[in-house]
């Protein structure tokens, strides 16, 4: 989710050039895109789509295409789902790690030093919508876009996070948080929630592949926020 999606308890990126801006570099607001062809669940997103704006669109209609949105905010992940798991990494201690790491995760971090572009670029907000585009080096890749839907955000004095979840138009079906947590021992780490299973007929077919390539992604996603910690 990416929702990319991983594997512990159980076994079991959109194409098209980028929009031109509008006058004076704003981002568009996640929350006021024009109505798209369709509505609720079953909206229209164009899969491999050349107008992003469009895609865009489409995804701002539609609904999550699960319905336990939200659990991976705390508790035990929902059953029926071959990828679930909840890992965490230290990555420092005190308020100035904390605030580093909740700053890079909120802004997408983790899923742009994975070659995933988000659009709009603004930051984790509940209710938004995102595209992940694949850029990889940042350079612009053709692909599946990655519909998805921020379902919570939280900012306190010891968590800071988000959790997306997957729209039509997702390879997979499901759920990924990350939160950043500072222990009463003043310890920081990073956790990252995921539930899901495929939802396309390619990440069905790629199987164990697929799985063993998303434990991969979760690490790397883990190490990105030990990395931005470290860099300052």
């Amino acid at each position: 989710m990416s929702l990319i999606c991983r594997a512990d308890v159980t076994e079991g990126a959109a194409a098209g050039r980028l929009p031109r801006a509008p006058p004076g570099g704003a981002s568009p607001a996640p929350r006021r895109a024009p109505p798209a062809r369709g509505h609720g669940r079953g909206a229209y997103i164009p899969v491999m789509a050349r107008d992003t704006e469009e895609a865009y669109r489409a995804a701002c209609a539609a609904e999550p295409t699960y319905p336990e949105t939200g659990a991976t905010r705390g508790g035990p992940l929902p059953a029926g789902y071959p990828l679930r798991v909840r890992r965490s990494l230290r990555i420092g201690g005190g308020p100035e790690v904390f605030e580093r790491a909740g700053a890079f995760v909120l802004g997408w971090g983790p899923q742009r030093a994975a070659g995933l572009a988000p659009y709009p670029g603004t930051p984790a907000e509940e209710g938004g919508t995102v595209l992940l585009l694949p850029r990889p080096g940042g350079l612009p890749l053709p692909g599946p876009l990655i519909p998805c839907r921020v379902v919570w955000t939280e900012h306190g004095p010891d968590r800071t996070g988000f959790a997306y979840g997957s729209l039509p138009g997702h390879p997979e079906c499901g759920e990924e948080s990350f939160t950043v947590i500072r222990d009463a021992d003043g310890a920081v780490r990073v956790e990252i929630a995921v539930f899901s299973r495929a939802a396309a007929w390619y990440t069905r077919l790629a199987g164990p592949v697929a799985r063993g390539a998303q434990r991969l992604a979760l690490e790397r996603y883990l190490r990105s926020v030990a990395r931005a910690v470290r860099a300052g």
